[in-house]
């Protein structure tokens, strides 16, 4: 109780502050005449505080006792491209492919915000540990799989990825080793599991399962 208490109360005090240093990098990147290296740092402040503004509201969905809200009959193709655009940009600027391949008709029931965010969080993970080739995210009625072509993880690494500020990189300064956490913790909130398969330098794919179904089996609205 003292932890979720803590994190909800340390997660909205530190809205406040991140939106002012959002909305300061904005109107400075707005600025016609600002010098190349001053824009690139500017660049650097608004990617920085947009990852935190979203581990702050990660933290707060876990603080809740709803677990994240009501489970609704969500579209899975449509969550996974709202969760790509979260990332394209980043992929973008590394030269990576990004390839969506979901059927349609699949649904997932659960809170769209938790779905969200183990989406993107494994998207995200992906293009951080990615340098060439691309990212593919995959689904049928019974998986959801992100599979890249990126450096694969150590294999004495593996056990731990799904603990708390660890990092599937140990050279990599990015990220806060809290991201995988987070996925497991959601996925076990709402009876799902999360696996990795990996080889080291070639990539790894992530599988996700939560309860899926055809859409013609989810019940008509009364």
């Amino acid at each position: 109780e003292r932890e979720r208490t803590f994190t909800a109360d340390v997660s909205h005090e530190l809205r406040t502050p991140l939106t002012a240093i959002q909305t300061g990098s904005e109107l400075l990147l707005d600025e016609p005449g600002l010098p190349p290296k001053a824009r690139q740092q500017a660049e650097r402040i608004a990617r920085g505080a947009a990852r935190l503004s979203g581990l702050v509201n990660v933290f707060l969905l876990l603080a809740r006792e709803q677990e994240g809200g009501e489970r609704d009959a969500i579209d899975l193709r449509e969550c996974a491209e709202q969760a790509v655009e979260s990332i394209r940009e980043r992929a973008q600027a590394k030269g990576l492919q990004l390839d969506v391949a979901i059927p349609p008709g699949i649904v997932v029931m659960a809170p769209r915000n938790a779905l969200q965010v183990v989406l993107s969080n494994l998207l995200g993970n992906a293009v951080r540990y990615t340098d060439t080739g691309g990212i593919r995210l995959m689904a049928s009625e019974k998986a959801v799989e992100i599979v890249d072509s990126g450096c694969g993880v150590e294999p004495h690494r593996i056990p731990d990825l799904f603990r708390r500020f660890r990092r599937g990189d140990s050279h990599s300064g990015e990220g806060f080793g809290l991201g995988l956490a987070i996925v497991k913790r959601i996925c076990v909130n709402h009876g799902g599991e999360c696996t990795v398969w990996s080889v080291e330098g070639e990539g790894s794919t992530f599988t996700l399962r939560l309860p899926l179904q055809a859409a013609s089996d989810v019940p008509a609205p009364e």
